[in-house]
Formats: structure tokens, C-alpha cells, sequence
């Protein structure tokens, strides 16, 4: 494989491509059945297959220790600290992450602290934002992701949300190192409401959001859940559906179920809907800008977890097992990419293992070749991203032979 541009453009000029481009924008603004944020046409080249077999709980974590199981949870693989621009400034430390009475509390404090923002980096490295690596941060908290990744089935946790302005507590799920990363929202609070939840997924740089009204959910425990398979996602509260979203729509853009799919058959294709495995995430991030904490917000609080459990359908086969979640541990022939998500430039560090004579290239999620250059494996290689869009890319290391070496996904801003 070499570092050729094969992107494709397609041809708009022909009438019936008009009509179709137009149809999909009135689709999207009309007030049809469903809701489709990112219409594609689409035959579909199979019947669809519905799965009647039930669900199994294959994991769960009640937090029955005295401490976080380390075995199952990590800190956020890819850096600890916000960086300027982020919409958050608060520095991730598993210190704020305590397991006691079967509850697990993600806390956040009001702590002035001087740290890495990237704990591996050099404290002089110039990250995305143009500023030194060591930075001070006025607030901590944390966010903690499992080292295992998890398909399609039902993602499930009871807890209960702090209360403050500043407060931005999430239970998510993300790709990470997927190749178009995916990632489904199961809840996240800000902007100092307590009683909106906000549910979204992305794919492949769209997103899809949606929110609900209910009550104060920082009074009590509440559970949420996502169902998700390969024909749609629903998200619950407390058992009751807040939010449905298929995958596959008819022309008229109203739902269809997995038993309606007719192979051959044109359909309307959410192309937000995720398709990658997923690490499941907690975390308790502090706002910045108009919604940062004032002298009211009181500290410290915390997203108190009850317990976090997936269940997949029998036969088991959604988890991945994952012995490099970040691509971030030096084992033999890594790379340390970073800062990632990325702002204005990416970093490549090699481990030994390399060949000495590299290609690198940047492809977008469309197979368009944006970056590409030759370099040696020894030393760090920085890319200028000032000139790129905001959105997921592969990054592709090759040989001196043009052999495919290594793939990264990189994010950015």
C-alpha cells in the first residue's frame, strides 16, 4: 500500500442527484416520524434478521470492594487534563474516584494542583493549545474507563447526578481506537440543569442528539439503560422509554424494524447510527465558560454510582477483549500518539520495532489522503493540523516497502 490519493469526488451535476440532495434536506427539517440527523440512500443488501435469544448480564460491578477494581477500570487513556478550548478544565485523577457501602464516587474538588496534562509527555512539551504540558488546574476529578470493549446489548447504570453550577456528569460509551470511532451518550447533565438529559450517538464525525425533560435527577438514584443492536438504539429511565432511534427508515422517513428490512429495497440510512465496539465510561467533568463554577457551586460532590452492568444476547459475542486500549503503552512496535483528541498538532512517538524508513499518511474517514511524508522511526514527528477539519481520521504507518505497519485513529477538534 503507498501514500495515494484514491479519493473520489462524485459527480453533482446530473438532475435526478439534485432531486435526491434536495429530498434528504427536507427530510431532515420536515416534522416526519423519526428522527434522521444524517439521511443516506440506501439498498439494503440483505433481509433483516431480528435476535428473539435473551439477554445475559456478562458484566457488571456493584462496587462491593473497599476500592476501584483496576483490573476492570483505567483512568482516560489518552491524556489526564483539559486543555484550553476544551469546554472543561478540570484535571482526572483516580485519587477522586472512592468505593465504599457498594457505592462508587466519582468526586469532584475544588483543588489547586500543578500536573502533567499528558502524564507521560515531557512537563516542556507544547501540546494542541500551544501551552507547556505542565499546567496548574484549579479543579479535579476523574473518568474512568473500562479496559474491556463491548458490542451490541444493553448498557445499564443507577446513580445519582451532583448538583452545581459547573457540574457535567456523563455515562457514555467510545471506540477510541476503532477505525470511524463510534460513541453513544446514555446521559450527560450540564449547563446547570439537573432535569434535562441529553442522549446522543456519533459516527464517523456526525452526531445525532436528542434530550428529555423529567425531574431533578441529583435527588435521588435513577436508572439509566441503552438497548442498541444492529437495527436501532433506545434509551430508558427508570424503565420508560425516552428516546428511539432506528437505524434503517423508509422513503417517507418512518421507522423500521429489524424483521421489515427487505434485502434490495431502497431505505433511508442513519449514517450517525455506531457501529464500533465500545469502552464503557464514567466521568465527572467541570465546565468552563459561561456555565464554569461560581462561589455557589458547592464542593466537593460527587456522581454516585450504584452499580454499571452490559448484557448481551446468548450467544455471547459482543466483548472484546482489549490488551492495548489507547495504543499509548509501549509495547513492541507502538506508537504514542497525542495529544488525541488533537487541536493544532498531532504527536508520533515509535517504540523500538519500527523499520528505520516510514511512510506516514492522514486519510479521512471518506479514503481522502490529507497528509503524507516520509520519515525515520527514531525521534518525534509533529503534524501541523491548522489547515484540517474537525473530525476522525487514520492515521497509516508504512513500511519502506509500503506495508501497512501500524493504524491509529486520531481526533480532531
Amino acid at each position: 500500500m503507498q501514500c495515494e490519493d484514491k479519493s473520489v469526488i462524485l459527480d453533482q451535476s446530473m438532475p435526478m442527484k439534485q432531486i435526491v440532495l434536495l429530498f434528504l434536506v427536507l427530510l431532515t427539517k420536515g416534522s416526519l416520524m423519526a428522527q434522521i440527523c444524517h439521511p443516506q440512500l440506501h439498498i439494503a443488501p440483505e433481509d433483516g434478521v431480528c435476535n428473539a435469544n435473551p439477554y445475559v448480564v456478562v458484566f457488571e460491578d456493584h462496587f462491593n470492594s473497599d476500592s476501584l477494581d483496576l483490573s476492570t477500570w483505567q483512568i482516560q487513556p489518552w491524556g489526564q487534563g483539559s486543555l484550553a478550548g476544551d469546554n472543561t478544565q478540570q484535571y482526572y485523577s483516580l485519587d477522586n474516584v472512592s468505593v465504599s457501602n457498594g457505592i462508587c464516587s466519582i468526586t469532584a474538588l475544588r483543588d489547586t494542583v500543578l500536573r502533567r496534562a499528558v502524564s507521560w509527555l515531557p512537563d516542556d512539551t507544547l501540546l494542541a493549545d500551544s501551552l507547556p504540558n505542565l499546567r496548574m488546574y484549579y479543579y479535579t476529578s476523574s473518568n474512568i474507563w473500562t479496559l474491556q470493549k463491548f458490542g451490541h446489548g444493553i448498557f445499564e447504570i443507577r446513580c445519582r447526578i451532583p448538583s452545581g453550577k459547573g457540574y457535567w456528569p456523563a455515562f457514555w460509551g467510545f471506540g477510541a481506537d476503532s477505525a470511524g470511532s463510534s460513541e453513544i451518550d446514555v446521559f450527560e447533565f450540564w449547563d446547570d440543569d439537573t432535569e434535562t438529559h441529553h442522549m446522543t450517538v456519533h459516527h464517523d464525525g456526525m452526531m445525532c442528539k436528542s434530550e428529555s425533560q423529567g425531574p431533578d435527577f441529583s435527588l435521588a438514584f435513577h436508572t439509566f439503560s441503552l438497548v442498541w443492536d444492529a437495527y436501532k438504539t433506545d434509551w430508558y429511565v427508570d424503565g420508560v422509554l425516552k428516546r428511539h432511534q432506528s437505524r434503517y427508515h423508509t422513503i417517507l422517513g418512518q421507522y423500521v424494524d429489524c424483521d421489515e428490512v427487505e434485502a434490495n429495497h431502497l431505505y433511508i440510512l442513519e449514517k450517525s447510527f455506531p457501529e464500533d465496539s465500545l469502552h464503557i465510561i464514567m466521568n465527572l467533568a467541570i465546565q468552563a465558560g459561561p456555565f464554569a463554577p461560581d462561589s455557589a457551586t458547592p464542593f466537593p460532590a460527587s456522581l454516585e454510582v450504584d452499580y454499571v452492568r452490559y448484557s448481551a444476547q446468548i450467544p455471547v459475542t459482543a466483548i472484546v477483549n482489549v490488551t492495548d486500549t489507547s495504543a499509548l503503552v509501549q509495547t513492541e512496535r507502538s506508537m504514542r500518539v497525542y495529544p488525541n483528541p488533537a487541536l493544532k498538532t498531532l504527536q508520533i512517538e515509535f517504540s523500538e520495532g519500527f523499520p528505520e524508513e516510514l511512510q506516514i499518511c492522514l486519510l479521512s474517514m471518506q479514503g481522502e489522503l490529507v497528509y503524507g511524508r516520509n520519515a525515520a522511526s527514531a525521534g518525534e514527528i509533529t503534524i501541523d493540523l491548522s489547515g484540517f477539519s474537525p473530525g476522525i481520521y487514520s492515521l497509516i504507518v508504512l513500511d519502506e516497502k509500503g506495508l501497512r505497519v501500524h493504524t491509529h485513529t486520531v481526533i480532531i477538534r
